[in-house]
């Protein structure tokens, strides 16, 4: 928790002279975001967004982006009679909802910021948290390891850390602007119920003002 803290304090610091473009940013996720399980998450991803202005057309993007997530599974271990549903079948299934939290810091170069139409290039990182409720349901004998009944537990994940890198164009002149953007994140491995796929990959609008 210490850590993602600092880091956007520092950054906070070396960058508060700088010009700033507040906004939303919003859009779909195009890559499923549970793996290994039925996945059960929202596509979409929404939050606020600012943007320090450089030299050089030069940007650094941050901000906030939040989806909901969820995931089920079924899996039978079949007793006496093989093939077939009976009592002596032990089914194991479950749900998992929860919700994931993003913060993105994206260093942005311009290709002629000053004209209208301004495509761009972006790298960057993202930190990632999510919490997570879990619905466990045993039903059929009783196994060496677990009892049949009904499991819930909450939890939050640890931190989770990816590279970023992104394409848009900046569309409008003055103060209002438009930028589609598509946007690749690899995740590292996240300590969570929810098997999180590593490959993300969104298609964004952001709103500047």
């Amino acid at each position: 928790m210490k850590l993602p803290l600092l880091l956007l304090s520092g950054l906070g610091l070396a960058l508060q002279a700088q010009p700033i473009q507040l906004g939303v940013k919003g859009g779909v996720v195009l890559t499923d975001q549970a793996i290994g399980t039925t996945d059960e998450s929202k596509p979409y991803t929404v939050g606020p967004s600012i943007e320090f202005q450089l030299p050089h057309n030069l940007a650094i993007e941050t901000g906030f982006l939040y989806k909901r997530i969820g995931s089920s599974y079924r899996n039978v271990l079949l007793g006496s009679g093989a093939g077939t549903a009976n009592v002596a079948d032990t089914v194991y299934s479950g749900t998992s909802r929860g919700h994931s939290f993003e913060i993105p810091v994206i260093g942005k170069y311009y290709v002629h910021r000053s004209g209208p139409v301004a495509p761009y290039f972006g790298l960057g990182f993202a930190m990632r948290r999510s919490w997570q409720n879990i619905e466990s349901v045993v039903t059929g004998p009783a196994s060496p390891n677990v009892a049949p009944g009904t499991y819930h537990y909450d939890r939050w994940s640890s931190w989770n850390v990816g590279a970023v890198g992104a394409a848009g164009v900046r569309i409008g002149a003055g103060r209002f602007k438009v930028s589609p953007e598509f946007r690749y994140t690899r995740w590292s491995s996240e300590t969570t119920s929810i098997f999180r796929n590593r490959n993300q990959v969104e298609f964004l609008v952001g709103l500047s003002f």
